[in-house]
């Protein structure tokens, strides 16, 4: 973009953006999905009430 201007893109550019972004949103969708999803490491009630309302 930096040598053809923002006015001179084209479509194509714009789709890969959209493309890149949307992938972007996937991944880090599933990857805080699996992690927020994930069991605490010990046991103490704290955590475990955090993890809960989390």
């Amino acid at each position: 973009m930096s040598e053809k201007g923002i006015y001179k893109v084209t479509p194509d550019v714009l789709v890969n953006f959209v493309i890149g972004g949307v992938s972007m949103f996937v991944m880090c969708w599933i990857y805080f999905d699996f992690v927020g999803n994930a069991k605490p490491k010990d046991n103490k009630p704290a955590t475990i009430v955090i993890w809960w309302l989390a």
